[in-house]
C-alpha cells in the first residue's frame, strides 16, 4: 500500500475519491467496459447525501458494486458526521463487495483509512467485510441456504439485514444462457440487465425502513418489459426521491460514457408519501434546474408502476390534473408502437437533414406519396396537436429510407 499523505489520512472521503481518480486515469477504455467500472464523482456523491433522505442514524451498510469504496466511504462518513453522539461507542458494519480483483488492496487500504479516522476522531468502531466476488451469485447463494426463494420472498420484507444500500451498479447485460437468469427473474422481476438484478437483490437484503440509493439509467422507469420489476421493486419499497440528471454525459464525462442517469432513493415500507422530484446539471459543480414534492400517485401509476419524471412546473400542473380514472389509446381505436428506430443505432437508415432529398421530402409532405417514411420526434409533439414536418428543425432527421419497412 502507498503511503498515505497527512491530508489522506485526516480525510478518508477525499483520500478514496482521489485514489479512484488516480485508478481511473491509467485503466483503458476496454478494462472499464469489461468491469463496468466508472466510478462516481466526488460532486455528485456529495449532492446526494447531502440533499438525501437518510432521517435515522443506520448502523450496518452495504455496497455491492463497491469499486475502492468512494460512494460507500462517502455514506459513512455523512452519516457519523451527521449524528456523531449516536455513533459514539457504537460498532458500524460495513459490507463491500466488488468483482475486479485489482481493487481488493486500494479498496481495503480506503476502509482502513476510515476505520482509523472513525474511531480517533468519534470514538466509534469500523468493521468492515471485503468480497472479492460476484454479488449476484453470492446474493442468490445467501437466499438459497437461509430458505427456498419462494419462502424467502413471502418473508423477504423482515429479514433483510442492511439498514442503508448504496450502488452505482454496472450497466453490462447477463448473457441469456446464464443458468442463474431463472432465480434472477423469480427473486427480482427482471431479465438481462445487470444494473435492474441489482436493484432488485439489493431491495431483498434491505431491512425493514432501510435505505435504498442509485445511480442507474432510467430505463426502467416505463415499457412492458420493466413492468414486472417495477412491480417487485416498489412492492414494500417507497419511492422517496428520484433525481434526473440532465446531460447523458453528466456523470461519467471523464470516460465519455453516454447514459441517461438519474437517482433513486427508496424506503423498505408501504407509505406513499409526495416524491421528490428533481432535474440536476453537471459541470464542474451540480446546479438545481428543478425541484417539487408530487403526490406519490403522480410520479409512479398505480396500475403498471409507471414512473413519471416531471421537470418543470407546467409538467407537475399537467400531472396533476391527470384523470384518476385514466382510458387508454385504445378507447379511442389509436395504437403507438414505440422504440423501433433508436437514432444512433440506425444510422444507415437515416435520411440526412442536410440533403437535398430530405429538404425535398419535407416541402412535398401532405401533398401527394414520397420516398420516405415520416419520424415523429418529441419536437413534433405539442398539446392536442402535432406538427409534422418541423421547418425550424434543419437539423434534425425527420424521415427515414424507404427500405427500412421491413423492421417496421
Amino acid at each position: 500500500m502507498r503511503k498515505l499523505k497527512p491530508l489522506e489520512a485526516s480525510d478518508p472521503v477525499h483520500f478514496v475519491h482521489s485514489l479512484a481518480d488516480e485508478i481511473s486515469s491509467y485503466r483503458s477504455a476496454p478494462y472499464k467496459s469489461q468491469y463496468g467500472q466508472y466510478f462516481t464523482p466526488k460532486i455528485l456523491t456529495d449532492y446526494i447525501l447531502e440533499n438525501g433522505v437518510i432521517n435515522f442514524p443506520p448502523k450496518s451498510f452495504l455496497d455491492p458494486a463497491a469499486g475502492v469504496g468512494n460512494l460507500l466511504i462517502s455514506l459513512i462518513v455523512f452519516c457519523v458526521e451527521k449524528y456523531p453522539d449516536f455513533y459514539k461507542g457504537r460498532t458500524i458494519e460495513a459490507t463491500a463487495y466488488e468483482i475486479d480483483e485489482t481493487l481488493k488492496e486500494p479498496l481495503t487500504e480506503c476502509l482502513v483509512v476510515l476505520k482509523d479516522y472513525l474511531r480517533e476522531n468519534y470514538g466509534c468502531n469500523l468493521e468492515f467485510y471485503v468480497f472479492i466476488e460476484d454479488f449476484v451469485g453470492s446474493a442468490i447463494s445467501s437466499f438459497e441456504r437461509k430458505n427456498s426463494l419462494e419462502q424467502y420472498l413471502q418473508n423477504s420484507s423482515e429479514i433483510g439485514e442492511f439498514e442503508v444500500i448504496i450502488l452505482n451498479p454496472p450497466y453490462k447485460k447477463i448473457k441469456n444462457d446464464d443458468p442463474r437468469l431463472k432465480k434472477i427473474k423469480k427473486l427480482t422481476g427482471g431479465h438481462t440487465n445487470l444494473y435492474t438484478t441489482f436493484l432488485g437483490l439489493s431491495k431483498l437484503l434491505l431491512a425493514k425502513n432501510g435505505y435504498l440509493i442509485g445511480i442507474v439509467p432510467r430505463s426502467f422507469t416505463n415499457g412492458v418489459y420493466f413492468k414486472e420489476f417495477r412491480e417487485k421493486f416498489f412492492n414494500g419499497n417507497s419511492l422517496l426521491k428520484i433525481v434526473v440528471i440532465d446531460e447523458r454525459d453528466g456523470v461519467f464525462s471523464k470516460d465519455q460514457v453516454l447514459q441517461e442517469n438519474i437517482v433513486i432513493c427508496t424506503q423498505k415500507n408501504g407509505k406513499r408519501n409526495p416524491v421528490s422530484v428533481e432535474t440536476i446539471s453537471i459541470n464542474h459543480s451540480v446546479r438545481s434546474l428543478f425541484k417539487a414534492e408530487v403526490p406519490y400517485g403522480t410520479v409512479i401509476f398505480p396500475k403498471d408502476n409507471l414512473i413519471c419524471i416531471p421537470s418543470t412546473k407546467y409538467q407537475v400542473e399537467t400531472l396533476l390534473k391527470r384523470p384518476i380514472q385514466a382510458r387508454a389509446l385504445a378507447d379511442f381505436s389509436l395504437a403507438v408502437s414505440t422504440g423501433h428506430v433508436v437514432q444512433h443505432r440506425s444510422k444507415e437508415w437515416l435520411i440526412d437533414p442536410q440533403s437535398k432529398h430530405h429538404f425535398s421530402l419535407t416541402k412535398q409532405f401532405g401533398k401527394g406519396s414520397i420516398d420516405g417514411y415520416p419520424l415523429i420526434l418529441a419536437n413534433h409533439i405539442f398539446p392536442k396537436k402535432l406538427k409534422f414536418p418541423r421547418f425550424d428543425l434543419n437539423k434534425k432527421v425527420q424521415f427515414l429510407k424507404m427500405s427500412y419497412s421491413k423492421y417496421l
